[in-house]
């Protein structure tokens, strides 16, 4: 298969090759968690797992387990008070955990109607804007890390178009690993609330009553509260505790730089295995060298195409100023 067919061809075609990516890639599946850890096996690559059951037995002795801090409490913090005059707030349920700061009055708020069926599933199903002239029904959950959406609906943002990065991952959920597409959507919005440079997974579609699932990349910045009598979503502004570019804080932008380097190092590592292969003297089979140059043609592909990824996005940290050390993978 052609790198021109993966990009142009039906997205069922593209995840047809998902398993030599999740191979290649198998090792960035929890870079998220917030507890993970990470060996190097014996030609030197680096792996990472939130389990500690994936990690070999040969290479337990010298495991590193890592964990991303939390924030501390503030002194002085409290669960907010109901002000039950307000229909807003009547018979709402908190949709963030943890302990919420109580928001100011004049904090900015909004409040989105939702759809709460599909069929006979109970849903929270929202309408949200993209670049500005895309409006489509989203379902709002705060279980998904990231937002995610349907082929059709990136084919209408013009995701497809060749100077758009769009590479192939594992996108990992509670029912394993399943084939998606990273890239980047330029704005997206709900209600009065925006967020420009939105890094996205395009996947499979799962249903024909949404197209896609909004999830806490854009809502974790936001107090939320859910009327299920009114079918009502209330979004409120809360303070931020830290400093940001771009609208993101300074873990925003490690975990991406982290993401994105980590595909850019793999492809170029793959394409350098390859390649060797390719140079040995011992490999005289016509059929295997066939099957190599096949491999290392969509390899090369997806190469440039996290170098696109990894450009993209140190491109706009550069346009709002993102401090250098900000651009740096964690540790």
């Amino acid at each position: 298969m052609s790198p021109s067919e993966i990009r142009c061809g039906p997205l069922r075609r593209l995840f047809s090759i998902f398993p030599i990516i999740l191979i290649v890639l198998l090792s960035i599946q929890s870079l998220s968690a917030s507890d993970f850890y990470k060996w190097t096996d014996e030609r030197g690559t680096v792996h990472f797992s939130n389990s500690l059951s994936d990690v070999p037995a040969r290479y337990r002795d010298q495991v590193e387990k890592r964990a991303f801090k939390k924030k501390k409490k503030r002194k002085g913090t409290s669960e907010p008070s109901e002000d039950l005059s307000d229909p807003s707030r009547q018979d709402n349920a908190p949709l963030n955990s943890g302990t919420i700061e109580t928001p100011p009055a004049a904090r900015k708020r909004h409040l989105v109607p939702y759809r709460d069926h599909e069929g006979s599933v109970r849903r929270v199903i929202i309408e949200v804007t993209f670049h500005d002239r895309v409006t489509v029904p989203m379902v709002f959950d705060t279980g998904a890390f990231e937002t995610l959406i349907f082929p059709e609906l990136a084919d209408q943002l013009g995701l497809f178009a060749q100077d758009q990065p769009m590479l192939q991952v594992p996108s990992g959920g509670i029912g394993g690993s399943a084939p998606s597409i990273r890239t980047i959507i330029d704005s997206m919005r709900v209600g009065d609330f925006r967020r420009d440079f939105v890094p996205i997974k395009i996947i499979d579609r799962l249903s024909n009553a949404f197209e896609g699932i909004i999830g806490l990349d854009f809502i974790s910045d936001y107090f939320i509260r859910i009327n299920p009598k009114k079918k009502l979503v209330l979004f409120e502004e809360m303070a931020s505790e830290t400093q940001r570019y771009g609208g993101h804080d300074e873990l925003w932008w490690r975990n991406y730089f982290t993401e994105f380097g980590f595909y850019r190092h793999a492809w170029t590592e793959r394409i350098d295995y390859l390649e060797d292969r390719l140079r040995e003297e011992r490999m005289t089979f016509s059929a295997q060298k066939s099957h190599i140059q096949s491999e290392l043609s969509l390899a090369k592909y997806f190469q440039q195409e996290s170098v696109k990824l990894f450009d993209r996005l140190n491109r706009h940290a550069t346009e709002h100023s993102v401090p250098v050390h900000w651009r740096r993978a964690k540790n």
